[in-house]
């Protein structure tokens, strides 16, 4: 395993840790839900890895959308305490995304495929799942008591990223710090995943068609402009997260 930190491990650390912060000290779930969404730690992991934006950065919104149902299921229904159900629920994305990147073919047809796939389960997702019924809610935890749990889990990345390939794009390095900071009402934390995949679809799309004029950073520059109406319109005009 590689343990050497390059720029953009260091840059994940930082990016990592404002916006978990952003998620713990915001109480309304609307803002938390926005803050969920906005894919600053997938960029950044795509910019660590340097690989062309492919199939499996498509295939890790279903990766992550098995991971915080997992959490939900064991939390909610199972009864076990949050810090177990997201640790199994972090296992169960390594395991299948450590499966699935071998797997998954690199050619535009399934990269296609993938898209059409991710972008119709998660408008349909969107239109039947229930929305979050719980009152708003601010952690009283003081930001030094989040730190730790935060670099440790984007160590735990900087580790394992080159085994992951694309699905360590959506590592849920937010969604485990989330998870704790939403356990009241956990459909927070669910529906942000079809938002994700309605709205990182498109700036996923525009990054494989630019960046082979562009490059991998000019790609998802030009991804994030078409991204960020979308999500902005999804979150805070239609409010159904």
């Amino acid at each position: 395993m590689n343990l050497a930190l390059g720029f953009w491990d260091v840059m994940l650390v930082l990016v990592v840790t404002f916006q978990a912060m952003a998620v713990a000290y915001l109480s309304s779930p609307k803002w938390k839900g926005l803050a969920l969404s906005l894919p600053l730690p997938f960029t950044t992991i795509v910019l660590s890895l340097g690989d062309p934006v492919d199939a499996s950065n498509v295939l890790s919104m279903a990766t992550l959308l098995v991971y915080v149902s997992c959490v939900w299921f064991l939390y909610d229904k199972m009864k076990l305490t949050i810090v177990i159900s997201i640790a199994l629920g972090v296992l169960m994305y390594v395991l299948l995304g450590s499966v699935l990147v071998g797997l998954v073919p690199k050619t535009d047809d399934v990269f296609w495929m993938a898209i059409v796939g991710v972008f119709g389960l998660g408008v349909f997702l969107l239109r039947v799942l229930p929305r979050p019924s719980k009152p708003p809610y601010r952690t009283p935890l003081p930001l030094w008591q989040k730190l730790p749990t935060v670099f440790l889990v984007v160590g735990i990345l900087v580790t394992i990223k080159n085994h992951l390939g694309g699905f360590a794009s959506l590592f849920p390095l937010l969604g485990t710090v989330g998870a704790y900071e939403v356990r009241n009402d956990l459909w927070i934390l669910v529906r942000t995943v079809p938002v994700l995949m309605c709205s990182l679809t498109v700036l996923i799309v525009v990054a494989h068609l630019a960046q082979g004029t562009w490059g991998l950073h000019g790609g998802l520059m030009m991804g994030w402009l078409a991204f960020l109406p979308i999500v902005l319109w999804v979150q805070l005009r239609v409010r159904k997260v």
